[in-house]
């Protein structure tokens, strides 16, 4: 079941099966824009993108401002809804630079010898059966097949309704398939009206990622690009006058790299097709809404393993 719903005339939602998968408010409209610009930021040069998953269309529309853009969506009644966002998705289905695929994204994949610099997963909630086989270590091997040497894969990760336990999990299967993963949050911790980190972004690749990359093309950008992006970062004059750059307030949001992640997540478990733990465990954790709980665990960590290796 698809539904478009507006409240109050101001924010609007894309619902699937009557679970929230985007909008226009500004905290969903941040993940997207993350999701596209920072393997936009990361790659040195990239050409081409792949999308899975059309949701509201924003990040596709986001990343068809600069490569062409392929994307993958199984259900043509998201389509349709995607033209009620055509004010925060650049109107991405009239977009000459963007495809879209009507198709089951694992089906498609395996018929497929495309390449592509950037690689981007939105889907839905691990625990939603319909979802879950887009969390396994088959389906990070596909990706990774279809990536360029240098490319890079962004996973949207929605640690609120994650225990601890899970995020692990996917962590480690994520970073077998990807060996350089490193992550950000949505948010700085007691950022503005957002209190709290509540969605990680995994970014994977077979070479290592270079940070440092983010503030050089931040301004090679178009003023346009900019401008968005200043906009769902909540940069204004004053940072500008505290010597702070939207750059940085990107960077900020690093919450990871694979060297200060290193042996995280030893004990956890690899998530396959023939075992699916999310499905399962992330339904257990669905009302506790601890995203927190994952943050500081990978804090803890974190700062033991700088301790140790200096």
């Amino acid at each position: 079941t698809i539904d478009v719903h507006e409240e109050e005339g101001v924010v609007r939602s894309l619902l699937i099966n009557g679970k929230g998968q985007g909008g226009t408010s500004v905290r969903d409209m941040r993940v997207n824009y993350l999701l596209a610009y920072l393997p936009l930021l990361l790659h040195h040069n990239p050409k081409n993108a792949l999308v899975i998953g059309l949701g509201t269309g924003t990040t596709a529309g986001n990343l068809a401002r600069h490569v062409k853009t392929k994307v993958i969506e199984i259900e043509p009644a998201v389509i349709d809804a995607a033209k009620y966002f055509n004010n925060i998705n650049k109107n991405v289905l009239e977009n000459e630079n963007v495809e879209v695929v009507l198709a089951d994204v694992r089906n498609y994949l395996s018929h497929s010898k495309e390449k592509f610099d950037i690689i981007v997963s939105e889907p839905s909630d691990p625990w939603q059966e319909f979802s879950a086989f887009l969390w396994s270590k088959e389906f990070f091997e596909i990706i990774a097949e279809h990536l360029n040497e240098e490319g890079i894969y962004a996973q949207w990760v929605p640690i609120y309704t994650m225990s601890i336990h899970d995020f692990r999990n996917i962590y480690k299967t994520f970073s077998f398939v990807f060996p350089y993963t490193i992550a950000f949050s949505n948010v700085r911790k007691g950022e503005w009206f957002i209190s709290t980190p509540s969605e990680i972004i995994l970014i994977g690749s077979k070479r290592p990622l270079n940070v440092d990359n983010i503030e050089r093309r931040f301004y090679m950008l178009d003023k346009k690009s900019i401008d968005d992006l200043n906009y769902v970062m909540f940069y204004n004059i004053i940072n500008k006058a505290q010597g702070e750059t939207a750059a940085d307030r990107i960077e900020s949001l690093l919450l990871f790299d694979y060297q200060s992640i290193r042996g995280y997540a030893e004990d956890a478990r690899i998530i396959t097709d023939d075992n699916m733990l999310l499905e399962f465990s992330a339904a257990r954790s669905f009302l506790e809404q601890k995203a927190m709980n994952v943050v500081e665990d990978i804090k803890r960590y974190t700062s033991g393993v700088r301790r140790e290796y200096g």
